[in-house]
């Protein structure tokens, strides 16, 4: 019988956060303000024990620590969503300023239209959460509505774009059991997710296929493209990895800019939706463009993918 060794070689990544906090000084019962030279001991909560004495210094300095056994990180240098610009004519950012609890009413971060906002009935709608994931080794958390089987928002757009003869809908989201779960849709188009996706317009539809069963991309960024009569749908993971479909639409018809996010309980069951964001383009994105004011959907990928998607 033998003895066995095995030798393995560790590492450890440590990083800290600063921050620096102006605190008076206390004088001491007797009147006196004590500033001995040496430290002995540091309560952050109450004071600096000098010689003896106690004492609050002008500043603190304090390290805020997180260690990971397996590498995970959390981001430090991504922007945040709301530090993303876009040239769109109406963007929507899940928090609570813009979320109305009480009316259930989504208010806009921004928009060029006059009174955009969606609105919920106060016994479906949405709640309001931080949600945290991972791409990769690096851990993301951001503001989210979390729809339950059976929440919606319904548009309430009043003046701005006449109509949806072309336009783009994009929408940051995370999906949770799915199936056959209307994404999001306007009067006559849509998105349903299943085992893949599939976009829709009057009675045409078309599955887009993706590597990943769709609740298993996180965070999605589903781009619904018009251009009547094309209809198209872009479906980007965070990997910035691109599944495409399109059809022709067999309405004749122009329909309102009206749209619906989740769906009604009786059609639906255990499936719940996470919305990071959703903002409206006055244009058809598409893959390539001649007009330097218009975004192409690889430009929009990567504005996203700053935000949302993997380095």
């Amino acid at each position: 019988m033998t003895n066995t060794s095995v030798s393995a070689r560790t590492s450890a990544k440590a990083s800290a956060m600063f921050s620096r906090r102006q605190v008076t000084a206390q004088p001491t019962p007797d009147g006196n303000q004590v500033r001995p030279f040496y430290v002995k001991a540091i309560t952050s909560e109450d004071h600096v024990v000098l010689n003896g004495f106690p004492y609050k210094p002008k500043f603190w300095a304090r390290a805020e620590t997180a260690i990971s056994a397996s590498g995970e990180y959390y981001s430090l240098a991504r922007l945040d969503p709301r530090e993303l610009y876009l040239d769109c004519h109406t963007r929507f950012l899940a928090g609570d300023d813009l979320w109305d609890d009480t009316a259930g009413v989504w208010r806009p971060y921004f928009s060029n239209g006059v009174d955009y906002y969606w609105e919920a009935d106060p016994a479906h709608k949405p709640t309001p959460e931080r949600l945290e994931y991972r791409v990769g080794k690096e851990i993301m958390d951001f503001d989210a509505l979390t729809f339950q089987p059976g929440d919606y928002l319904a548009s309430n757009f009043n003046q701005g774009m006449d109509d949806a003869a072309e336009y783009t809908a994009v929408m940051v989201c995370s999906l949770e059991n799915p199936m056959g779960y209307t994404v999001m849709r306007s009067e006559i188009d849509g998105v349903v997710a299943n085992e893949s996706f599939n976009v829709f317009s009057g009675t045409k539809n078309r599955d887009v296929p993706t590597l990943l069963h769709p609740a298993q991309i996180t965070p999605c960024i589903i781009v619904l493209s018009v251009q009547r009569p094309i209809i198209s749908l872009y479906v980007v993971g965070p990997d910035r990895k691109v599944s495409f479909g399109t059809l022709v639409s067999s309405e004749v018809d122009i329909p309102d800019l009206k749209f619906r996010l989740g769906q009604d309980l009786f059609s639906v069951s255990n499936a719940y939706m996470h919305v990071f964001e959703w903002t409206l383009f006055p244009y058809a994105v598409k893959t390539t463009s001649a007009d330097p004011d218009r975004l192409n959907i690889y430009q929009l990928i990567s504005a996203y993918g700053s935000v949302y998607g993997a380095r």
